[in-house]
């Protein structure tokens, strides 16, 4: 049976920082795919909070009046052209290619996924495994700590450090990779492997709750 290990480690964030640090991996950690994952994060997130808030305060008054209000104040906005014009170019262009970049890679990823699943089992298969969750910080890209510390500790192990990239889309990654665009995981050596997020369900499920001796998850 594979066994999970979990270890936190300090963080010199700012406190709610942290708070949203620490309560996006809880939400990865129970997430059984990443759709999953992101309903999660949302529930417990900030904003959800706020909008579960303002519904709760929509209920006590009289809902008709408060949203006749808000078109008043929101048509007042919408007098100058230039807003307008503004508002038109948000809806045409930038919102459209957000949802499109947002659909499309972790959808390549998934494609892909079958190809990568191969190559990363000979890498994965009956050795300890080492996650770590970094968070999105200049240190993640600038401080050599991170990937000094994953190799050390699967080569002492003799296992695999796997690091879950922090960012969405952008190429950034810890200081010791060649930095360039990848979809699924990028690999350095036989020891340590970036992966995105929406990539490490997809990995967890197929390969390395099945093949790999020990999973060590490390925040």
């Amino acid at each position: 049976m594979l066994r999970t290990n979990r270890t936190t480690v300090d963080s010199d964030e700012k406190s709610n920082d942290i708070k949203d640090f620490f309560n996006s991996n809880l939400a990865m950690d129970s997430a059984t795919g990443y759709v999953d994952y992101l309903l999660r994060c949302l529930k417990i997130s900030d904003y959800y909070t706020t909008w579960n808030k303002l519904i709760k305060y929509f209920r006590r008054f009289r809902l008709l009046r408060t949203v006749y209000r808000i078109i008043l104040f929101i048509l007042t906005l919408l007098r100058t052209s230039a807003f307008i014009i503004l508002i038109t170019l948000v809806l045409t262009v930038a919102i459209p290619l957000s949802v499109f970049a947002f659909l499309a890679f972790p959808l390549i990823s998934w494609i892909r996924a079958f190809g990568y699943n191969k190559k990363m089992l000979s890498l994965i298969s009956k050795k300890d495994i080492y996650v770590f969750f970094p968070p999105r910080s200049d240190a993640f890209v600038k401080s050599g700590f991170l990937f000094n510390n994953a190799l050390d500790l699967a080569e002492r192990r003799n296992g695999l450090a796997l690091i879950v990239s922090p960012y969405y889309l952008s190429s950034a990654c810890p200081k010791g990779f060649q930095k360039k665009f990848y979809t699924n995981c990028l690999v350095n050596s036989s020891k340590v492997v970036v992966v995105r997020r929406y990539y490490y369900f997809n990995l967890k499920r197929k390969i390395l709750s099945k093949y790999s001796n020990s999973l060590n998850l490390i925040y």
